[in-house]
């Protein structure tokens, strides 16, 4: 056999052959991200790290009216979030306030407008439509993939 540069020293343990809980003081403080540097905390104490999951709730606080203030796990919770509800904002108000200000605004016809907004409810409905047929022949094409594939592993496993 031809000898290998690989030396036994330089063998790292077969991680197939560990323990999933081998040791119990252990405490992992991230899942293999690379931008966690520790375990954040709020001012009062509570871990941040911790997984949030939507079984585990407390009624009490759903039916009252802290529910308002609750923002861990919420779509306002994002920053990205508030700064296109900023922008979506800021347009509309620029846009309002350019047809009120402006002179020709007298000069728009209802009917047209009213004729427009019935073209753009067809429009978004045919663009709705086909959106939601592609995602429809996407979905299909992966789960007839996905069967293809479990179809080639048993019948390799048969053979």
């Amino acid at each position: 056999m031809a000898s290998s540069a690989f030396d036994a020293s330089d063998a790292q343990p077969d991680v197939e052959k560990q323990l999933l809980l081998s040791d119990k003081t252990q405490i992992v403080t991230s899942f293999g991200s690379v931008e966690k540097s520790g375990i954040q905390k709020t001012p009062d104490g509570q871990n941040l790290d911790e997984e949030w999951d939507s079984t585990q709730y407390d009624m009490s606080q759903i039916t009252s009216w802290n529910v308002f203030f609750m923002m861990k796990g919420a779509a306002f919770d994002n920053p990205g979030t508030w700064w296109a509800m900023a922008c979506a904002t800021m347009l509309s108000v620029g846009v309002a306030a350019f047809t009120h200000l402006s002179t020709y605004s007298l000069s728009i016809s209802p009917a047209t407008v009213q004729k427009m907004g019935t073209f753009l409810n067809v429009f978004v409905g045919f663009l709705l439509g086909f959106f939601l047929s592609s995602s429809m022949n996407r979905w299909f094409g992966c789960t007839n993939a996905f069967l293809q594939l479990l179809d080639a592993v048993r019948s390799m496993q048969m053979q």
